[in-house]
């Protein structure tokens, strides 16, 4: 999820974690290419986004152990919800609000 004070674009990048039927593991090269354009001064990466198509928008354990502290959000999108999330220093997922505008 890329923008200056809010998203304004998402760019879809390829799964390539192992089972991708059941984990989501970004392509490092454009995670990479988004943190170098943020240190540039372009737009900034605000978070990352998945789904969890036959479950609820909420972080797997998987999610958890793969987290970090790093002030982005986590949207996920479940069955029939979307929820966004940020993690924090008590390496737990605490809830954010989304607005969605035109």
């Amino acid at each position: 999820m890329i923008g200056r004070t809010h998203v304004e674009r998402l760019i879809a990048t390829k799964n390539v974690a192992d089972d991708p039927r059941l984990h989501f593991e970004i392509e490092p090269t454009a995670l990479f290419s988004a943190i170098r354009n943020e240190r540039a001064g372009g737009e900034r990466l605000l978070g990352y986004y998945h789904s969890h198509p036959v479950g609820p928008p909420a972080p797997s354990k998987h999610d958890i152990a793969q987290a970090s502290v790093d002030n982005r959000i986590w949207l996920i999108i479940g069955v029939g919800r979307v929820a966004a999330w940020m993690f924090t220093d008590a390496n737990e997922f605490s809830a954010i609000d989304v607005i969605i505008t035109d």
